[in-house]
């Protein structure tokens, strides 16, 4: 049986009418699995389609949370996720890499970086999404160049101490041979001899020291002085995990004079104990390329040894 011409082409319309929503453009995003230099251009991504939004904004840290503009310049919401179905602009507030992901158009995203001081990469991840399908963008945030420090002001004066800790540095063993005398034996204990001061410094707030990337700069370091502390002559890498630091030549020449009996060997065993002092600080830094200042709240936390136990133990025969 034939339909005439006339009701085929009514059919097609009716159809088409009803169903007009499965005739859409596929989101396929022009970029992906891409690295983006972190030096403030734009990377255009074409999403292939207008009918769409931006479902989420994330790392691996989890949710990146942001300021979203209209296209005015109005602020629609503070310190959200970052995530929008019109046309916006969105501003990170993530503590290291400062980017701006922008919708002007609804078939395209402009992503511009810029800056990632912390000296690796950054994955970025993009969900874009319908009703119908979602697709993520994956990104790469190259490395850009770090902070530099300008300069660093301690608060010396005022600091908080906790006494007696147990570090495990400095802890030796002695083995004195008495076992073949008939008289007792001294000897000297040198209980600082192998002993060292531990300097780390620790951010407070949202700025972290990684602004500085990885080969971090050379500061002086609060050290004691008789009741107080002062700037080091030597200065020494701002880390974040503990370093070494020489005690004075006072403290290594410490000695206590330990007796053997006779007919008796005996291992000494010296476990030093420390104080802790936390310096409040303030780092000031510029980034070479933009000419952004920031400042690091932090503390430096400096560990010195004050005393030490004697542990004996007879050796048998």
């Amino acid at each position: 049986m034939k339909i005439p011409l006339f009701l085929f082409c009514c059919m097609q319309l009716l159809l088409f009418s009803c169903n007009q929503e499965l005739f859409i453009d596929e989101l396929s995003p022009s970029v992906n699995g891409s690295s983006v230099q972190s030096d403030g251009s734009t990377m255009c991504i074409d999403l292939g389609t207008g009918d769409s939004s931006i479902n989420s904004v994330y790392t691996d840290e989890g949710t990146l949370y942001g300021d979203i503009y209209d296209l005015e310049g109005h602020l629609l919401s503070g310190d959200k996720p970052l995530c929008s179905e019109g046309l916006v602009r969105m501003v990170s507030r993530h503590p290291m890499v400062d980017f701006v992901l922008e919708r002007n158009r609804t078939d395209e995203l402009l992503l511009t970086v810029k800056e990632n001081p912390g000296g690796v990469a950054f994955p970025l991840f993009i969900v874009v999404g319908n009703q119908y399908e979602a697709r993520t963008i994956n990104l790469s945030l190259e490395p850009s160049e770090p902070y530099r420090l300008d300069s660093i002001s301690y608060v010396l004066y005022s600091y908080g101490v906790r006494d007696s800790l147990s570090f495990a540095n400095g802890d030796e063993t002695v083995v004195v041979c008495n076992s073949h005398s008939s008289q007792s034996l001294q000897s000297l204990i040198y209980p600082f001899r192998n002993a060292s001061a531990w300097v780390k410094f620790t951010a407070l707030g949202r700025e972290p020291l990684d602004l500085l990337g990885t080969d971090r700069p050379l500061v002086h370091i609060p050290v004691p002085s008789d009741f107080w502390l002062v700037l080091s002559d030597g200065t020494y890498a701002l880390s974040s995990e503990y370093i070494p630091v020489a005690i004075s030549g006072q403290l290594k020449s410490v000695s206590e004079k330990v007796t053997v009996p006779p007919l008796q060997s005996m291992t000494i065993k010296t476990k030093c104990w420390y104080e802790e002092k936390s310096i409040d600080c303030t780092l000031y830094v510029t980034h070479p390329r933009t000419g952004r200042k920031r400042q690091i709240n932090a503390v430096c936390e400096r560990l010195d040894p004050v005393d030490y136990t004697l542990y004996y133990e007879a050796i048998p025969e």
